[in-house]
């Protein structure tokens, strides 16, 4: 089985992360958007490539990086009804999401820009909170 994940925006996706735990996958695209998708454990689990399968959309949420590609997105389980999700683009910034494991949607919960970077293409924390940004690394480029 493959499955396919389109981005409902039209925009080639640059980057994903998936939580098996959660069957949640969250894609962002060229275009600074975010989407998520189901993603079962049984999907995980074939391994065969004969059939094609486009997995319907949950939600979504457009502009999370305005105009700018998103360049990484990370799931974090939490114990909560949510989980969190970063995301990092284009435009220098670090988004917060939270996903809500009953109601199913992608919700924006704050921003962090770096004007250090221009571009951040990941970074690297202790699974800190989103007013908790100790310990956490930015990696990317600046423009000049």
């Amino acid at each position: 089985l493959v499955a396919m994940f389109e981005s409902p925006f039209g925009a080639r996706i640059m980057c994903l992360d998936v939580s098996l735990q959660d069957e949640i996958l969250i894609t962002g695209d060229k275009k600074g958007n975010i989407a998520a998708f189901p993603f079962h454990k049984t999907l995980a689990a074939h391994d065969s490539s004969e059939a094609q399968q486009k997995i319907p959309l949950r939600d979504r949420f457009k502009g999370a990086h305005g105009i700018s590609s998103v360049t990484s997105v990370e799931i974090i389980t939490s114990a909560s009804d949510h989980i969190e999700i970063h995301t990092t683009g284009g435009d220098g910034c670090i988004c917060f999401f939270k996903y809500g494991r009953n109601v199913k949607n992608v919700e924006f919960v704050g921003m962090r820009q770096l004007k250090e970077l221009g571009t951040i293409q990941s970074i690297y924390a202790n699974h800190t909170s989103v007013n908790q940004l100790v310990g956490t690394y930015a990696i990317g480029f600046t423009s000049a």
